[in-house]
């Protein structure tokens, strides 16, 4: 802002620029190049050059001087022939205000306008990608970070993310600046699975794979955690997609798997239809869930996650996370049932026999 005195001429020049900065943010690319946007503005400082003639104090009568300048470089751009060029253009200009004494002028105005535009870019843009980021299943206020990492003006930069619902994860967010803007945008985010602590001893290079705010198929924060991990999700009946790290030009695979199919052959307790639904929806996102299963006549809580590669459900302890193998257990189950049956047939035929001798 121009300290000293009311100046109404450069309200009135801040107030447009607002309205440009505004008008950039939402339409990067088209701005640029945008001669009606050209003749608007031309409009607008000609009338406002009209407007304030009379009457100056001395800050408006600076910014009439910086107006002038302005008013020469848009008859430029919205006319660009060789005599506008020579008359008018940046090495014309320039002269004209180092001869008039202007030039200090027209920096101080230019530099008040663009600290306002600066602002008002940072803030919209930090609203921007903070909404993108949300979207794409960060949860975590970054904003913080966000906002300074922005202020620093590079053209691209990248903020490292720890999401406390995926702790076996890593994530790092990648921006970088809109061609021929000062804008950023949500770029890409990089996803790694941690290493388990029983690989300490004998480490291996950490795998990351990206994942694209453009590409036609997106995936969510979550979605992608599931994904490194060697885990399936399912976003079409019964297609699910797989993380391929053979193939790096196509490293999304599908694979067909009838879950519900899958659900009805282990010995769950009964559950409700809203429970029921939770708990496909659940495995679908690549979750896992815990159920109670029916084990030998007794309820026991176990953790269930998909396995669309094999055509089955694993199952794994609660206690030990140790996968547990349901045919053995099952068989078990019906080894103990024979053997009930066998005593059950022994005893029927003792009393049948004792009978006999009776008569």
């Amino acid at each position: 802002m121009i300290p000293g005195p009311e100046n109404r001429l450069m309200d009135a020049i801040l107030l447009y620029a607002e309205q440009e900065v505004h008008y950039r943010i939402n339409n990067p690319v088209g701005s640029r190049n945008d001669r009606q946007a050209s003749e608007l503005k031309k409009q607008y400082y000609t009338d406002l050059q009209k407007h304030f003639s009379r009457k100056l104090n001395k800050p408006e009568k600076a910014t009439r001087r910086f107006l002038k300048n302005e008013l020469r470089k848009l008859l430029v751009q919205t006319n660009p022939n060789l005599i506008n060029i020579l008359l008018n253009g940046r090495i014309s200009r320039w002269l004209r205000n180092f001869i008039t004494g202007n030039r200090r002028t027209v920096n101080l105005h230019q530099n008040a306008i663009r600290h306002l535009q600066n602002q008002i870019g940072q803030e919209r843009n930090l609203a921007h990608l903070t909404h993108a980021i949300k979207q794409a299943g960060f949860r975590q206020d970054i904003s913080t970070v966000l906002k300074k990492m922005i202020a620093q003006g590079l053209n691209s930069f990248h903020i490292r993310y720890h999401d406390i619902r995926h702790p076996d994860t890593d994530y790092v967010l990648h921006f970088n600046k809109i061609q021929g803007t000062d804008s950023y945008q949500f770029e890409r985010f990089d996803v790694a699975a941690r290493p388990k602590s029983t690989t300490a001893l004998h480490p291996q290079p950490v795998s990351w794979q990206s994942f694209s705010q453009a590409a036609e198929i997106q995936f969510s924060a979550s979605e992608a955690a599931h994904l490194v991990n060697g885990r399936h999700i399912c976003r079409n009946g019964n297609e699910w997609l797989m993380l391929d790290r053979t193939d790096t030009l196509h490293p999304i695979k599908t694979q067909t798997f009838n879950l519900e199919n899958a659900l009805k052959k282990l010995p769950m307790k009964e559950m409700n239809k809203t429970e029921y639904s939770n708990l496909v929806k659940t495995l679908k996102a690549g979750g896992s869930k815990e159920v109670t299963l029916n084990i030998n006549g007794t309820e026991e809580k176990y953790r269930i996650q998909p396995a669309p590669g094999l055509q089955a459900i694993h199952v794994f302890d609660i206690n030990n996370n140790r996968q547990v193998d349901m045919k053995k257990i099952t068989s078990k189950q019906y080894e103990k049932v024979a053997k009930i049956v066998e005593r059950s047939r022994d005893v029927v035929e003792m009393e049948f026999g004792k009978k006999n001798k009776m008569r």
